[in-house]
């Protein structure tokens, strides 16, 4: 499924948003650590390049041969990252308008990426649990075949 890849790129793109005037954030990718940068005070280009990749995401076609559920949730997640790159639109249009808005807007974001944050994490445990039930599946059928040579 790619509902977890198109997750952390958004996060990994948003960030940079988020953290503003702080230390840079160490990410793992599983593969090696990268380091995200705030790159500037003013975020319109990070805005704009997020917008960008989420459009790029957003016009990539389904992946084919997904179950009805993966389906689903992939329609569920290109649904949630079409508000996520309407509202960033929205915000780059009205230029920081307001110090309040703006906050309130971070707030709302900052909520959305707990709550994708905690969806991802459900799901790598849900995927630790059942790798840990099939390797002693694996072990226990690789023990009575090695007892009945022996």
């Amino acid at each position: 499924m790619r509902a977890p890849i198109y997750a952390f790129t958004l996060l990994s793109l948003l960030v940079p948003l988020t953290v503003r005037g702080q230390d840079p954030i160490p990410l793992k990718t599983g593969v090696a650590s990268r380091t995200i940068i705030a790159q500037s005070e003013d975020p319109t280009p990070a805005i704009q390049s997020t917008i960008e990749t989420l459009s790029t995401l957003l016009a990539s076609p389904a992946p084919r041969g997904q179950s009805r559920t993966d389906i689903a949730a992939y329609n569920a997640h290109t649904a949630w990252l079409q508000g996520v790159r309407d509202r960033l639109q929205d915000h780059l249009d009205r230029r920081f308008g307001s110090s309040a808005g703006m906050i309130s807007e971070m707030m709302e974001l900052n909520a959305e990426f707990l709550e994708l944050q905690e969806s991802v994490q459900t799901e790598a445990r849900k995927f630790q649990t059942l790798s840990n039930a099939s390797q002693i599946r694996h072990d226990a059928a690789m023990n009575a075949i090695r007892n009945m040579k022996a």
